[in-house]
């Protein structure tokens, strides 16, 4: 198997089976921070596919000095909050998968396997994606990448286009905020 840097080269060259393979090797990640920003499933497949095609009609601009996944994180979020923003524009409803809510970041709590644990991992999963919405498209673009994708604070300033402080603001103004959201359902 090549290496990313192999394919990208490759996919920069014209070819179209090695751009496939980084689409392989990258889209779960870009989906669960699509996911995460947009908070339903069909838009963040639809971010996925739109942030994979500017992609790859931007391909040649990648610079090989940096990481593929920043360069494909921030193309991702910028078209997750593009959407937002022409949402709140023509707000609509939309209605969550509530299987999908949970099953997307379960993995995150699980210690072990019993019956109980992953009952109570699953409920937390589904309250921490429903505190997720009340933050700002913003501030729930810079907690996803640092929290979901662990991203360095300097990878967030690259993909979302801001200050060093500015990517701290919005990550800690997450934590409080989701703490304050959670704090009275998980202590009872």
């Amino acid at each position: 198997m090549r290496t990313e840097h192999e394919l990208i080269k490759c996919a920069q060259a014209g070819e179209i089976r090695a751009f496939e393979q980084l689409v392989e090797l990258n889209s779960d990640k870009l989906f669960g921070v699509a996911y995460r920003i947009v908070q339903e499933q069909q838009a963040a497949e639809d971010c996925v596919q739109e942030a994979f095609l500017k992609a790859y009609l931007k391909l040649e601009t990648f610079k090989l000095e940096s990481k593929f996944s920043t360069w494909l994180y921030t193309i991702t979020s910028n078209v997750a909050l593009d959407m937002l923003r022409k949402r709140a524009k023509h707000p609509h409803t939309i209605e969550l998968n509530p299987e999908l809510q949970g099953s997307l970041s379960a993995h995150q709590f699980e210690f072990d396997n019993t019956p109980e644990t992953h009952a109570v991992n699953k409920n937390l999963a589904g309250l921490t994606h429903a505190a997720l919405s009340h933050l700002s498209a913003d501030v729930r673009a810079a907690f996803t990448l640092r929290h979901y994708e662990e991203c360095t604070i300097e990878e967030i300033t690259q993909i979302l286009g801001i200050s060093k402080s500015t990517a701290k603001s919005r990550i800690f103004r997450g934590v409080d905020r989701l703490r304050q959201l959670l704090q009275p359902k998980i202590s009872t």
